[in-house]
């Protein structure tokens, strides 16, 4: 290995010793501009996207499906939040799952804003997606309603996190995790 660097596992397809991953000052440098220039592309395509005219039919299945059951704002951001936190695994079942939890909540800010610790309890009795349990769920949303009596949103709770000094939202988001 060269001097300070790293060696990786050879890549696939290459004889070993050949084509080895190696993590130096110049390698970091290279990497970095084509990190810059694949950035610059994704961010290009992306854009393009976002001027496309959007068609609810084209979202299903996707978490994403849910948020246009709703007009209100509030109830969106909730079911945005709950939809974000259960996307993984695999996508019937993601879709299972809040179906599940969206029968439950005509109005998901009015639903976790009046439910007592034990109605969601009853409510989710049983609940389990994955490895998240019914008693996981309930504190969830019990947090959530504590954001929501504090802050008044979930918009406005993170946005106390931001300061117009800071170049991204890592303190903003690490301040709403809290």
């Amino acid at each position: 290995p060269s001097s300070g660097g790293f060696t990786g596992p050879p890549r696939r397809g290459l004889p070993e010793g050949r084509g080895k991953i190696r993590h130096s000052k110049k390698h970091l440098v290279i990497l970095s501009n084509v990190s810059i220039r694949r950035f610059q592309k994704t961010k290009s395509f992306l854009k393009i996207l976002c001027n496309k005219p959007h068609r609810r039919g084209l979202l299903s299945p996707d978490p994403l499906e849910f948020l246009h059951r709703w007009d209100n704002t509030a109830d969106r951001e909730i079911a945005a939040l709950l939809g974000a936190c259960f996307a993984y695994g695999n996508v019937k079942a993601i879709i299972k799952n809040l179906n599940l939890l969206f029968s439950r909540m005509p109005s998901p800010r009015a639903y976790v804003l009046a439910s007592p610790s034990a109605r969601l309890k009853k409510d989710f009795a049983g609940f389990k997606y994955r490895f998240t349990t019914q008693d996981e769920l309930c504190r969830f949303l019990l947090a959530v309603r504590d954001i929501l009596k504090k802050y008044g949103s979930l918009e406005k709770c993170f946005k106390s996190g931001l300061d117009k000094n800071d170049e991204n939202v890592c303190r903003a988001l690490a301040h709403f995790a809290r």
